[in-house]
């Protein structure tokens, strides 16, 4: 499985359930931030990652679609069911923000 692509697509789904006004597209790099949160072997970042990919794999969802776009109903479901599954997705932000603050 590749880290940074599902840092991006984790990432990519979390500022898109942010208001506009809360984070500029323009001024955030995601892959740049998903590279970080890849290579930075940060334990907070791979709990993160551990948690969404085992509440992804329990719902059923197939394990291919981690790297792909979330934007299906039912992954919008399990992370609305589910709110550590955000927690783990602000955790990858912060990490990411702290490692990389020009990200």
């Amino acid at each position: 499985m590749n880290h940074g692509q599902l840092a991006a697509e984790a990432l990519r789904f979390r500022l898109d359930t942010l208001q506009p006004s809360m984070v500029d597209p323009a001024r955030f790099d995601l892959e740049r931030a998903a590279d970080v949160a890849a290579c930075s072997a940060d334990p907070v970042i791979d709990s993160a990652i551990r948690t969404i990919g085992c509440a992804w794999i329990a719902a059923g969802l197939p394990r291919d679609d981690l790297t792909r776009s979330w934007d299906q109903p039912a992954v919008r479901e399990l992370f609305g069911r589910r709110p550590d599954l955000i927690d783990a997705l602000d955790d990858i932000v912060r990490q990411v923000c702290r490692l990389a603050p020009c990200t």
